[in-house]
């Protein structure tokens, strides 16, 4: 896929866009890499691995198969010795479906882009010491066994800086690599054709898609020592052998026709893509390329590129890897504590690994399904849910050293803007309230191709929840520059806001058309009701952070007085008779409206990923009771929300429970999540709910260890992020808190807290005293003034 960020066309609808945004995207990374915290031990192995191949069937693709991606594409491997399968899923491929209804909100969904099958004469049944395993630390994926006193290998991998798909072959004996690699479409119908031809040797594979008019070509080459090689195609199959060669390599490279421009979400579905082409040239230089560095090269480039991001952060919790393949591992009923402890490592470090995997600069954003869906239609159509999951898909991106990462999610909410603002145009309008020029607003369901506005999905809060993620990212870079890149959210989401809420007799503003997500009545319809939390502490949350950002830029428009006017007056925190955070401000006594464990917690919004409901000792304890209420048993997804609403509670025990919960019932052999089916939000909202239970920083100061169970006693991080642009390594032993570094990228003041512990003292990278200020009150709270770019060292009294 090939994304460009500069329309060759000009839209007269960009024009309010154009003359508030001044600024085109900038870097998302904050931390420079060679100035951070250096890691505290050498890195732990991760590897997801298994003793056996993966069925190849959409089951075995489900459960068993492992993932490899670039951000462009993603890949998974199955392992299999007579027949194994690549399969290959691009973002952009949404086609419509022959066997769904029209009017279905699914009849057009992501689907499965290519097929590549390697056959061969090995046999499971003969083979020895078989291993498939995907490597975290270098995203390399690779098969190896025995059969015939002869040891064959695969290894393979997807590239982000040559963004191709490369395979090695290789034999314990010259002249064995003998296949049959056929490279086909799946899914042919009357919406999808598809057709193969060969070039010398290598394989085209050129397709077209309706209703979007979304073509594609996928490119393969074979690269040999010795042996014979041949190619050959018919119709929608093609087919590359070789026989007797001393190694082979199969690179692949693809693309689309697809560009991430404002046309794309405004235009009718036959015009969303006129005037691009498929970047044929590009592929197929891209594949010469590949042939040319060869594989050494591509493998050291891909490497290098992937540890620049997967290694920035690290845990140790002290597990050791028992040896278990994966899917014994995950289904484990009872683990001694070491291998307890690697399990959660390895979750960890997967869910920044898939990230790292689906959302890279100059790609879409990850989606349901991160970058990987065999299906012909991907559950819920693959695309990008914002009444939480794509958000939660982003939530390890900070502070787990990630940070590059975010960049294809603000690329996509840039170029949907103007669309964006007509479906607030659209919505005031039937909600029969006042227009607001330059309003903007989201919704639930989104996709390459659409965005969509407030409904009973999502309320009028939908747009502040897409802005939380990008205020984190100013927020964790510090960078006035990205600031200016959000303030268009911001005044966009007020202005449509300030006309949707309505004054009420006794002086409140509330959405009056409002739901809290996915709320249901007995009778099957949505709950809608005016003020749901969901909305009120969303809207609370949009007009603070405007306030703060207009007064940090030195920003004046009209609309900041009403902001002002409003704020106080919304009413966003509610406690029920139970003792609960009021769902909907008409209840009494909990769950007398909707679902009272429906898998969505729309009313901990201001508990996580907002900061509301964390600013009152009795807003916190009537959240404790509300997830009490709800329970623990959910989704994947839901259980990932839940254990990160609980490290704002700041239980770590609790927090252990769901995440052990969520390992077990949530989580499938391949450690994807299931919603059922598997749903990729539950990996990234896992991996941030481990990082927060070792460190949150928005409360104002940088709080470690927040939410440590007891069988965390000892352990060390290094890399872990904070609000402000620090970044931090610990360590601890017996829940006491032994060293402490901190990396300032932006200078100022620091503010840290350690429970029970006590700072002794604070050195600066050459060991030289650093004056500290401990707070009154507060042992364990100490400031500390900071110079750019400068590590500190603080040791504790024991």
């Amino acid at each position: 896929m090939s994304i460009s960020r500069n329309s060759s066309r000009t839209l007269q609808c960009l024009c309010f866009l154009i003359h508030i945004w001044a600024l085109t995207l900038l870097p998302v990374s904050g931390f420079a890499q060679e100035a951070g915290v250096p890691n505290m031990r050498p890195p732990k192995g991760y590897a997801l691995w298994d003793d056996k191949p993966a069925p190849l069937d959409l089951q075995g693709w489900e459960r068993n198969s492992f993932p490899l991606g670039n951000g462009h594409f993603g890949v998974n491997f199955f392992g299999g010795l007579g027949e194994e399968l690549w399969q290959f899923t691009d973002k952009s491929l949404y086609v419509r479906d022959p066997q769904t209804e029209e009017k279905r909100y699914d009849a057009i969904a992501l689907s499965s882009l290519a097929e590549l099958r390697l056959y061969q004469d090995h046999r499971v049944e003969n083979a020895k010491g078989y291993r498939r395993e995907v490597d975290l630390n270098t995203a390399l994926g690779s098969v190896r066994y025995e059969t015939g006193e002869v040891e064959f290998r695969r290894e393979h991998f997807a590239s982000y800086p040559d963004n191709v798909f490369a395979v090695r072959l290789t034999a314990s004996r010259p002249g064995r690599i003998s296949f049959r690699l056929q490279a086909t479409h799946p899914y042919l119908s009357e919406f999808r054709t598809g057709r193969a031809r060969a070039e010398g040797n290598r394989l085209v594979l050129d397709g077209t898609t309706l209703p979007y008019g979304l073509n594609y070509q996928v490119r393969v080459g074979v690269k040999t020592a010795g042996g014979r090689v041949t190619a050959k195609a018919d119709g929608a199959l093609g087919e590359i052998s070789v026989e007797g060669a001393d190694f082979a390599e199969v690179y692949v490279t693809l693309g689309t026709n697809y560009r991430l421009e404002p046309q794309v979400f405004l235009n009718e579905p036959g015009k969303k893509l006129e005037g691009y082409a498929v970047p044929e040239t590009e592929i197929a230089g891209r594949l010469v390329a590949a042939g040319t560095a060869g594989w050494e090269r591509l493998r050291e480039r891909h490497v290098a590129d992937h540890a620049a991001l997967f290694r920035r952060a690290q845990i140790d919790l002290g597990g050791i890897d028992p040896g278990l393949p994966t899917d014994r591992l995950q289904a484990a009923t009872s683990l001694a504590a070491p291998a307890a402890r690697y399990l959660e490592e390895l979750y960890f470090q997967f869910g920044r690994y898939l990230l790292i995997a689906s959302s890279r600069p100059g790609t879409l954003p990850a989606n349901l399904q991160g970058t990987w869906n065999m299906n012909r239609k991907a559950p819920w159509t693959g695309g990008y849910w914002a009444n939480i999951n794509l958000q939660m898909n982003y939530w390890p991106a900070f502070v787990t050293g990630l940070e590059d990462t975010f960049e294809p999610y603000a690329a996509f909410w840039k170029a949907s803007f103007p669309a964006g603002q007509g479906n607030a145009t659209a919505r005031l309008r039937s909600w029969k309230r006042p227009a607001a020029e330059g309003g903007w607003t989201a919704g639930t369901g989104n996709s390459a191709f659409h965005v969509s506005g407030p409904g009973p999905t999502s309320g009028a809060g939908t747009g502040p929840f897409v802005i939380l993620n990008l205020w984190e990212w100013y927020r964790y870079t510090g960078d006035t520059q990205v600031l200016e890149q959000v303030w268009p959210f911001l005044l966009g989401s007020s202005r449509f806001l300030a006309s949707a809420l309505v004054e009420q007799t006794d002086g409140t503003w509330l959405c009056e058309t409002s739901w809290s997500p996915e709320q249901k009545n007995a009778d099957g319809s949505y709950v809608n009701l005016p003020g749901a939390a969901y909305d009120q502490q969303l809207v609370y949350e949009n007009h603070r952070m405007t306030l703060e950002a207009a007064k940090i830029l030195g920003k004046s428009d009209p609309i900041l007085a009403t902001l002002e006017k409003q704020l106080p007056q919304l009413s966003p925190v509610l406690i029920g008779a139970s003792g609960q955070i009021k769902e909907f401000r008409q209840e009494n006594a909990y769950g007398e409206y909707g679902d009272p464990k429906h898998r969505h917690i729309s009313q901990l919004i201001g508990l996580f990923p907002g900061t509301l409901l964390t600013e009152k000792p009795e807003w916190l304890a009537a959240s404790r009771v509300t997830l009490d209420l709800r329970g623990d048993k959910s989704t994947g997804w839901a259980m990932a929300h839940r254990l990160n609403a609980w490290t704002r509670v700041k239980d770590g025990q609790r927090c252990l429970t769901l995440l052990q919960t969520l390992l077990a019932k949530g989580t499938l052999p391949n450690l994807w999540d299931t919603h059922p089916p598997f749903q990729i939000d539950g990996n990234f909202g896992g991996t941030s709910g481990i990082a927060n239970m070792l460190l949150q920083s928005h409360e104002g100061f940088i709080d470690l260890l927040p939410a440590l169970p007891r069988e965390w006693g000892t352990g060390s991080f290094s890399g872990l992020r904070a609000i402000g642009g620090f970044q931090v390594g610990a360590e601890w032993q017996e829940s006491r808190m032994g060293k402490v570094t901190v990396f300032s990228k932006n200078g100022g003041s620091c503010r840290l807290r350690v429970g029970g512990g006590r700072v002794a003292s604070v050195t600066d990278q050459a060991g030289k005293p650093v004056p500290f200020a401990s707070e009154a009150g507060d042992a364990g709270r100490v400031t500390i003034e900071t110079r750019p770019g400068a590590r500190y060292h603080l040791t504790f009294i024991r």
